[in-house]
């Protein structure tokens, strides 16, 4: 019985590190192609000018 129950943990403790890794893979994503965005719209406006 307590076997199976710390094995149960452990899967809910990798679900959430899975989970929160994954979120902050996202964030990174978005925030680079806020970046990016960013990035190429000062430079077309550099090259507007």
């Amino acid at each position: 019985m307590q076997s199976i129950f710390s094995f149960m943990l452990e899967v809910i403790h990798l679900k959430t590190v899975l989970v929160s890794s994954y979120k902050n893979n996202l964030l990174i994503e978005v925030t680079l192609i806020k970046t990016e965005y960013t990035y190429n719209k000062s430079d077309s406006d550099i090259s507007f000018r």
